[in-house]
């Protein structure tokens, strides 16, 4: 069942998404083309919309997947619609991760898409790039890649869980402004407020004392810093946990449908 709503979930989402992609595919064509054009002539200045444009779509490229699936969660869930969609004889959860991968799914292919857009906006610098790169990575020390390797892949892990807290968190205050009778999208957004406050307050305490504990350190190794990425890991973790679960229990429990 859960592949049927991940299904139908992804396709209501995709045919709007697919228009972004088109966009911001084109306007990197387009600006690299005009770029090549006017390159170094007195008219110069004709490429800078172009660009400007392109820039940013780039920049709106990861809000855009979660605003579409994200009214696609609050149609489908929250508002009339929702009547329907909870008389299915499916578990709330099966729901509820239904939209979350999808949105998380969405998230992946625009961040691909912009991949390919700056490749394509920026193509003659790939070489250097990857130069840069190889250059890099034959100046570590042998004895130390491994742990660079392991540190990367803490930190992308790090980046996927933020993602996830990140679609968790906005689908949660959805739901909590939706156990309201009125304004439900009002209070959607000061709980989405008010949440993010209470966070910047505690991940400023949270680093505060890891300083503290730190700079108590006289030599920092690998180990240390494998130490601190775990340790946000597991917070980061927590939070997607909480967040869920304050959903789920929403949605079983305290909704109130338009």
């Amino acid at each position: 069942m859960f592949l049927k709503l991940f299904k139908y979930d992804f396709l209501a989402v995709i045919k709007k998404l697919v228009f972004y992609f088109i966009v911001v595919i084109g306007l990197a064509v387009f600006s690299k083309i005009i770029n090549l054009i006017f390159y170094n002539s007195e008219f110069a200045l004709i490429a800078v919309f172009p660009s400007f444009s392109y820039l940013i779509s780039v920049y709106l490229g990861m809000l855009v997947p979660i605003i579409l699936c994200m009214v696609r969660y609050y149609k489908n869930m929250l508002s009339d619609e929702g009547y329907l969609t909870h008389t299915l004889p499916v578990k709330k959860s099966t729901l509820l991760l239904s939209k979350l991968a999808v949105t998380l799914v969405m998230e992946f292919l625009t961040l691909a898409t912009i991949i390919l857009s700056l490749l394509i906006y920026s193509f003659e610098s790939i070489p250097d790039m990857a130069q840069f790169i190889l250059k890099c990575i034959q100046e570590f020390d042998p004895s130390y890649i491994g742990s660079v390797y392991g540190l990367i892949a803490l930190g992308l892990f790090e980046l996927l869980c933020c993602a996830v807290f990140q679609v968790t968190e906005v689908a949660m205050c959805l739901t909590l402004g939706a156990t309201h009778n009125k304004s439900k999208l009002v209070f959607a957004f000061l709980y989405y407020v008010i949440i993010n406050f209470v966070l910047q307050i505690i991940i400023g305490i949270i680093s505060a004392v890891l300083v503290i504990v730190f700079s108590s350190i006289e030599n920092y190794q690998v180990g240390h810093i494998y130490l601190i990425l775990s340790f946000i890991i597991l917070l980061t973790i927590v939070a997607i946990v909480i967040a869920y679960i304050i959903n789920l229990f929403c949605l079983k429990r305290k909704l109130n449908l338009e």
